[in-house]
């Protein structure tokens, strides 16, 4: 649950057969990373990194001339430092990294015509028209084909309609009905982590050492819709929310050398992971509003727009609300301890180990 920072690595070690008895169970390859600890000097270091989209080469397909291209930033900083508390004994390291990234992206899409948003949502026009689309329309309560595709006033589903306000309208001109619709936005995603060791060599034979790992991220991408209709979102997942995950870690250790031929460590960890993933229209009651019953029930956790799938031809399809599988509040932890045994003979090493 926690990805050490660059800096507070000391070694990693990748190993894919001949396991130690500890990984004698894994099936694929084992990743070991050591996190540094301080020493006799004070050391220190500061880095930063920062890009921007200054540059950067327009996508023809959804980001013409005459749109300004959405911004893109990404910084990333942090530092570290580690000394001696007691020389030759105890020792301290901390490190800390930030990150700050704004990715800007557009996508094309599809949404309803002019054409039938000004003829349904006209209540002085008897006649909703759809005669641009080719798929024939039925009427659900006879099976007859509507003429033209322009459906009568008194067949229209009230819902609906109120759905169909919440969308925007075309905004790419003479796209027809296919890819009509430029969106553009940002996506942002910052995270704060740092990591606290601390050493101590209280003997020849004795050593302790422990950590405390700290990581807190945010992410926030906007629908393509707007927050109340939702849509697809611009990251590169397609995901539309707010979503907040704070993960910790703890671990402690003892090694100690009974004798020279047989050494001893135990080892404790703990972690705790949370996430909150939120819809960007929470509170609100769309699909109440619209007419639609049985979805927003009165609490947040039935709150927002639901998802709304519209299939078109060729399997071109669009759809509007929330797909983050949220709200979601998830909170896991796991404690673990572990001893491990080393016996010398000869030249041959045993290992032992309890979980």
């Amino acid at each position: 649950m926690i990805n050490p920072t660059l800096e507070s690595v000391t070694q990693t070690k990748v190993t894919a057969q001949n396991y130690d008895a500890e990984f004698g169970q894994a099936l694929a390859g084992v990743v070991t990373v050591q996190t540094r600890s301080g020493s006799n000097d004070l050391r220190g270091s500061a880095f930063e990194f920062r890009r921007t989209g200054w540059g950067q080469a327009r996508n023809p397909f959804t980001q013409p001339p005459d749109r300004p291209l959405p911004a893109t930033k990404w910084n990333q900083f942090g530092g570290s430092i580690g000394g001696p508390v007691i020389e030759n004994h105890l020792f301290f390291f901390g490190d800390y990294q930030g990150t700050r990234r704004s990715t800007g992206a557009s996508t094309r899409l599809n949404v309803p015509t002019d054409l039938v948003r000004t003829t349904c949502l006209d209540p002085a026009v008897s006649l909703c028209d759809l005669s641009e689309y080719p798929q024939p329309l039925f009427d659900p309560a006879t099976g007859n084909q509507f003429t033209n595709n322009q459906i009568p006033r008194s067949r229209l589903s009230s819902q609906a309609l109120n759905l169909l306000k919440l969308l925007p309208g075309p905004n790419v001109s003479g796209a027809g009905i296919s890819q009509n619709f430029i969106a553009s936005g940002n996506e942002r995603f910052n995270d704060d982590d740092f990591n606290i060791r601390i050493d101590h060599n209280v003997s020849a034979k004795l050593d302790l050492f422990g950590r405390y790992s700290f990581a807190d991220f945010r992410h926030h991408a906007m629908g393509v819709f707007g927050a109340v209709a939702g849509g697809p979102g611009l990251s590169s997942d397609g995901f539309a929310g707010q979503s907040l995950a704070r993960n910790q870690s703890i671990a402690a250790g003892v090694n100690y050398v009974l004798r020279p031929d047989l050494l001893t460590d135990f080892r404790f960890g703990f972690f705790r992971y949370h996430v909150n993933v939120l819809p960007n229209d929470l509170g609100t009651t769309p699909a109440k509003d619209a007419g639609i019953p049985g979805v927003n029930l009165g609490d947040v956790l039935t709150s927002g727009m639901p998802t709304v799938f519209v299939d078109g031809q060729d399997n071109d399809q669009f759809f509007f609300g929330h797909l983050c599988g949220c709200p979601l509040l998830e909170n896991e932890q796991q404690f673990q301890w572990v001893t491990n045994w080393t016996k010398t003979a000869g030249n041959h090493i045993f290992n032992g180990n309890c979980f």
